[in-house]
């Protein structure tokens, strides 16, 4: 599979799963962690055309 291109739908529906994840694990500690996580790939996809 050479697909580069990613939907935004699904990646933002991932980054949502992502945080559950997170919250349930650790809320205090891991919050933080995956809100720059996810901002690092947010201002990634953004930039694309």
């Amino acid at each position: 599979m050479n697909n580069c291109e990613i939907n935004k739908d699904t990646f933002y529906k991932l980054v949502d799963e992502s945080y559950k994840v997170i919250d349930v694990r650790n809320p205090s500690e891991d919050k933080m962690t995956g809100l720059s996580y996810a901002g690092s790939y947010n201002s990634h996809i953004t930039s694309y055309p």
